[in-house]
């Protein structure tokens, strides 16, 4: 069983959520390094999903270790570019949250470098899956609120 080694730049409640859930349902990943620039989300995710990922100063660090394969990109949306882009430069496979990034300059810069790269890459609707976004989405297709137009 070979290990798929992991990076998460950026542990807020997606990015710890969703990082959790991969550790806890696909035993072959690990998260070997971790940067947010709260210290203590590190330290709650770590407990949380059962790792002892490396507490790193800032994202290039998480690029720099040589065994990670992907970075989960789950940072705020204007620093996507910068950590896509930086994680393809470092050699990594990247899965980064919606959206891509906050401007159509910054998403071609994402599309160069991933081209150059040759690495793989997935953009995530993370939330589109959510306990209570389904169970709203249930609801509103369960027509209890009439005909919506709009919301």
């Amino acid at each position: 069983m070979n290990e798929i080694n992991i990076g998460v730049i950026g542990l807020g409640g997606r990015g710890t959520c969703l990082a959790t859930l991969l550790c806890k349902t696909e035993p072959r990943i690990k998260v070997k390094a971790i940067f947010d620039p709260v210290k203590e989300q590190m330290l709650e995710f770590n407990k949380g999903a059962g790792q002892n990922a490396k507490l790193c100063s800032d994202f290039q660090e998480v690029l720099d270790d040589r065994e990670i394969s992907w970075v989960m990109v789950m940072s705020p949306n204007f620093a996507h570019k910068e950590q896509v882009v930086a994680s393809f430069a470092a050699g990594k496979n990247v899965f980064a949250e919606k959206p891509l990034a906050t401007s159509i300059d910054d998403c071609q810069a994402i599309y160069d470098a991933h081209q150059k790269s040759g690495k793989l890459f997935a953009t995530g609707f993370v939330l589109r899956y959510a306990p209570m976004y389904r169970k709203i989405r249930e609801l509103l297709d369960s027509g209890r609120f009439g005909h919506l137009l709009s919301i």
